[in-house]
């Protein structure tokens, strides 16, 4: 029994093979112009759907790893690590540390203590009255007269000034002679050592009690 050959069916390969090498054909063709004309831009057909693809954009370059790498996640504060504290001590404090009171401290703490001071002290018997000057007794001249002293590292009066006059020149000078000549001090003392010193002392005359 022959078979029968059915009109349309042999061709139906054939065509699906002529359109496959038609399409690569018109893909090269439209690569080659592409590579020499980017501005080119092909039409499509009506009826015809082209879906742009976005073009994906190069990853970005992570930051250096010393930059702490910071993530906001909202409604949660944005925490960093504490910075790392940087010790500024040199290689000379360490040598040589400040010296600290107190318990197991080394250094000795040392206090400044006053030095003692005695002041000077008359010598009984010594500080007498002066003799009354004829001239100031002849005239009724009286008074008294305060003096400012200068007591030496011996004891004796190296200088006496008027601070306060009689009022009289006569009386006056007759003080200041008698008190250097004859009065005498124990000298004062500083931490033992006999040193100058200053002191006040009054020299009074009177008609009624007057000597000479």
């Amino acid at each position: 029994m022959r078979a029968q050959r059915v009109p349309g069916l042999s061709s139906q390969p054939r065509l699906l093979t002529i359109a496959l090498v038609a399409a690569v054909h018109i893909a090269a063709i439209y690569a080659l112009i592409m590579a020499l004309n980017p501005s080119f831009t092909l039409q499509p057909h009506p009826g015809t759907t082209i879906e742009v693809i976005p073009a994906q954009t190069p990853p970005r370059s992570r930051p250096p790893a010393d930059i702490p790498i910071q993530f906001f996640t909202p409604g949660v504060p944005n925490l960093l690590p504490p910075k790392p504290k940087i010790d500024t001590t040199t290689a000379t404090d360490i040598a040589n540390p400040l010296p600290q009171a107190g318990a197991g401290s080394t250094q000795p703490i040392v206090r400044s203590v006053a030095p003692t001071l005695t002041p000077v002290r008359a010598v009984p018997g010594t500080h007498t009255t002066p003799n009354y000057p004829p001239l100031a007794a002849r005239l009724s001249e009286q008074g008294s007269v305060r003096l400012a002293l200068s007591i030496d590292e011996h004891g004796y009066v190296a200088e006496a000034t008027v601070v306060t006059s009689s009022g009289y020149e006569t009386l006056d000078a007759a003080a200041i002679a008698w008190v250097k000549a004859h009065w005498r001090f124990t000298p004062a003392l500083r931490d033992g050592t006999p040193v100058p010193a200053s002191t006040d002392a009054i020299v009074t005359f009177r008609l009624t009690n007057r000597q000479g």
